[in-house]
């Protein structure tokens, strides 16, 4: 039986197929509880480049997923005195003055441009060159951004709505990202993250671009600095306010506990992984790639997502990277390319594709089956962030085997990764540790092995699986301000037991085949 006197956080994480809960113990901070719920409608894509998921989906999810961790767990309500909050970004939906999704309105049931986009939604590739060019007459505003701008960012998504669906632009409150209006919800008012806004929505130095900025992109944007610049935008650590009556009801929690601030999931990630020091990359490897890294000065980095003051931990300049198809680009091999009989073997054999060939291609030496790709699935991220740019895989020839391009896939998201940390060390980053976290690491010890060689360096693995759930749930205690036995640093430490070590054999192989990848992108980089 669970002990009565012990005091908890609920860690909410929204992920783009479903949302998890984690009970975390406010003297430990270990985990003593999680469900999760997924969505019912799943992601939605109408068109190509298009993601798209119900908001419905969202708060049914989570209350659903709250409801079975107390139950199953025996916490009692009263023994909950914080709750947090990390989604996917740059995940958006437009919402009216009472934080309703525009989705749910009788008149824009039917209208795409109603629901969430998430991260990987691309319908507003379009709109970049316009943002690039806007953005360069604002002296510092690229810099924090690499230089570039982002389909997958918040302000490509509200243009796209604008210039596709001017009704659902016009009867829009707010665009918010999916971890604010969440935590808006929990409120009942609307509420706003330096981790978001600093990341995704151009939001520096406690402001956003000047108004002329936004007249260039189109004049209805003209108010947009003072309508989201009016709202509250705190801190990841601070108090974002208290649990409304409505959401405690719904949600089988006592009224006014503390609400943290909402998180971007890997960003989240980061806390709940116990990395806290300048120097300490964390790599978060899923569907897609995440890089990021502390620093203690603002720094330019060509091809970042962002650097943002106080974005991840407070008192530090959090710098995040990423690549655009990881466990997406994987998945999609496995279920369009591998033949039948790698399908019957793995049947009785009782493993997944992912297992089998990983297991063939653990006999295959580095460099020998003449192939190169270049990751570039579902576009470029860091550091080039540019989205039309499509996938390669060189080298093909009658004999190729599926193991061998499977191979050559992983290893082209980590030749990705290596190009992103040394862009990161060129730029007077000091990368001293990488702890590797996510699904894919977790599941796929081959994996990690091969980026441990081509990253010349031992790789950690966070032990963690509900990392992200587990960082908002401490970032939360933080806001709560209550005395729970130990800092929040105490809590956030974990101990990394796996380490993957590179195999020096291989090094020399791998060197070459990276700069084939380099030669590679360089070449495809130059031709549109």
């Amino acid at each position: 039986m669970k002990n009565t006197s012990a005091l908890f956080s609920i860690g909410l994480d929204f992920g783009t197929l479903s949302v998890r809960a984690v009970l975390v113990n406010a003297s430990t901070g270990e985990v003593e509880g999680r469900s999760e719920a997924v969505y019912p409608g799943g992601c939605m894509e109408v068109e190509k480049g298009y993601a798209l998921s119900d908001p419905k989906d969202y708060l049914e999810c989570m209350v659903k997923a709250v409801h079975e961790l107390m139950n199953e767990s025996g916490t009692e309500p009263e023994q909950v005195i914080a709750i947090g909050v990390d989604a996917t970004s740059s995940t958006v939906l437009p919402v009216d003055e009472a934080l309703r999704p525009l989705s749910e309105r009788t008149e824009f049931q039917d209208h795409p441009q109603a629901l969430i986009k998430l991260w990987k939604h691309h319908g507003g590739e379009a709109e970049c060159p316009r943002i690039l060019e806007a953005a360069e007459a604002v002296p510092g505003l690229l810099s924090s951004y690499g230089g570039h701008v982002s389909a997958e960012w918040m302000l490509p998504k509200v243009l796209e709505t604008l210039h596709k669906d001017r009704e659902v632009f016009d009867k829009t409150a707010w665009f918010m990202e999916a971890a604010d209006w969440i935590t808006s919800r929990l409120l009942g008012r609307p509420v706003l993250s330096v981790c978001t806004m600093g990341f995704k929505a151009f939001y520096k130095n406690g402001q956003f671009p000047p108004v002329s900025f936004f007249e260039t992109l189109d004049p209805a944007l003209a108010d947009f600095p003072k309508r989201y610049g009016s709202l509250p935008i705190t801190n990841p650590g601070e108090k974002a306010g208290s649990l409304c009556h409505e959401m405690a009801e719904k949600l089988g929690l006592c009224e006014g506990i503390a609400v943290g601030t909402a998180m971007i999931d890997a960003h989240a990630s980061f806390v709940g992984g116990g990395l806290q020091k300048p120097g300490e990359l964390m790599l978060i490897m899923g569907t897609s790639s995440c890089e990021l890294i502390l620093t203690e000065q603002e720094c330019f980095v060509p091809g970042i997502q962002g650097i943002v003051k106080d974005g991840i931990v407070p008192g530090f300049y959090g710098i995040e990277a990423g690549q655009s198809a990881v466990g997406d680009l994987f998945d999609w091999f496995v279920h369009h390319m591998v033949p039948g009989a790698y399908e019957e073997e793995a049947r009785q054999r009782g493993l997944s594709l992912h297992q089998l060939l990983s297991e063939k291609m653990t006999e295959l030496p580095a460099g020998t089956s003449g192939l190169v790709a270049l990751d570039w699935f579902n576009g470029a991220r860091s550091p080039l962030m540019d989205f039309s740019r499509t996938g390669v895989i060189a080298g093909l020839t009658l004999s190729t085997t599926p193991e061998q391009i499977y191979k050559a896939l992983v290893e082209a998201t980590a030749f990705g990764t290596r190009w992103i940390v040394e862009t990161l060390e060129k730029s007077g980053v000091s990368v001293t540790s990488i702890m590797l976290s996510g699904g894919i690491p977790q599941k796929n010890p081959v994996i990690s092995g091969i980026y441990a060689s081509i990253l010349d360096r031992p790789l950690t693995l966070c032990q963690r699986k509900e990392a992200s759930a587990r960082g908002a749930a401490l970032l939360a205690f933080s806001a709560s301000g209550s005395v729970c036995g130990c800092d929040m640093p105490e809590r956030a430490h974990v101990d990394a037991e796996t380490v993957y070590d590179p195999n020096p054999q291989e090094r020399s192989a791998y060197d070459e085949l990276y700069q084939r990848y380099r030669r590679l992108a360089e070449y495809f980089q130059s031709e549109k």
